[in-house]
């Protein structure tokens, strides 16, 4: 299982996984306009978003979203948990702490801690 920032490529892939994770909660899936404000979101990088990826097909398993955000008591960019899924096959430990790993070093390449640090 690869752990990798969200591709371009595989925002039709996600918007599949979202949907499905927003089923599970009774939710209706996006709407067109709703996927073309997640795709701007996305390229302008509002939310960052890490996904679980097999190897062998590219079928995405989860996602962490995170996004950074200005706080004007700190005069610093915090990360905001943005959510996350994980498909039932995927709802182990090894593969959610493999995922979260994966965020937090993003952010630290941002040069923020993720979670936030109290």
């Amino acid at each position: 299982m690869l752990t990798e920032a969200l591709q371009i490529g595989d925002l039709e892939r996600f918007r599949e996984l979202l949907n499905l994770s927003r089923g599970e909660k009774g939710l209706q899936p996006i709407s067109e306009e709703q996927y073309r404000a997640l795709c701007h979101a996305i390229k302008g990088r509002e939310i960052e978003i890490f996904v679980l990826k097999e190897e062998s097909d590219g079928v995405l398993k989860g996602f962490g979203a995170a996004a950074l955000e200005f706080q004007l008591e700190q005069c610093a960019y915090v990360p905001v948990n943005r959510g996350r899924y994980f498909c039932k096959e995927c709802q182990t430990k090894e593969l959610q702490c493999q995922l979260e790993e994966y965020v937090a070093d993003a952010m630290k390449v941002r040069g923020v801690s993720f979670p936030a640090k109290a």
